[in-house]
């Protein structure tokens, strides 16, 4: 096989090299059971945004009223056991 590189690549080569690529995830099973454990101690900071490129009924996806007491639109209501962690921006 010669491509960019005008280097021969033998099919040997190649199947040795996908088997690296495709063992990469099981050295995750490597990791000491307690340094997992102190590393899952300590909450991730995690953001999540939606863009609606092309538009929507914003109706559906925005709040109707302001401050911490809004109530969820029924697109948003699945949101509601995480009320405490969620904040929603538009305009």
């Amino acid at each position: 096989m010669n491509f960019l590189t005008k280097k021969h690549l033998s099919r040997r080569h190649l199947l040795r090299a996908g088997g690296s690529v495709i063992a990469l995830p099981l050295l995750d099973a490597m990791i000491p059971v307690g340094a997992s454990a102190q590393a899952l101690a300590a909450p991730r900071s995690r953001l999540a945004c939606v863009y609606i490129a092309h538009g929507a009924v914003m109706k559906y996806w925005t709040p109707t009223t302001e401050g911490t007491g809004f109530a969820f639109p029924q697109t948003l209501a699945s949101l509601e056991p995480f009320r405490d962690r969620v904040n929603v921006i538009s305009g």
